[in-house]
């Protein structure tokens, strides 16, 4: 379709702590980064079911820690992640180069 892509800065802990500095209150009073709420046009079902998040807010309350790994754990969390790849474009670009 003649769309080029970038790389993304993959890099979890560095990433969540983007996201997380970009969550807190700035001088001006406010966050460097919102979720909109009822953005979403419909529910899966069959999360709503299952009791999984059916967006991000949701995820990043369930995250789960794999305090062996110090990692989060790799389930119910795309929106996270897709924030996460966001955020570390945009603060650092497509040159992969980060703190």
């Amino acid at each position: 379709m003649g769309f080029g892509t970038v790389p993304a800065i993959k890099s979890i802990s560095d990433g969540i702590q983007a996201c997380a500095s970009r969550m807190k209150i700035a001088g001006d009073g406010r966050a460097r980064i919102f979720l909109m709420r009822d953005s979403l046009v419909a529910r899966d079902p069959d999360l709503v079911e299952r009791k999984l998040p059916t967006c991000t807010e949701e995820e990043i309350e369930s995250y789960i820690w794999d305090e062996k790994k110090d990692l989060p754990v790799k389930r119910d969390d795309h929106g996270n992640d897709a924030m996460r790849y966001c955020v570390m474009f945009a603060d650092f670009g497509s040159k992969g180069v980060f703190l």
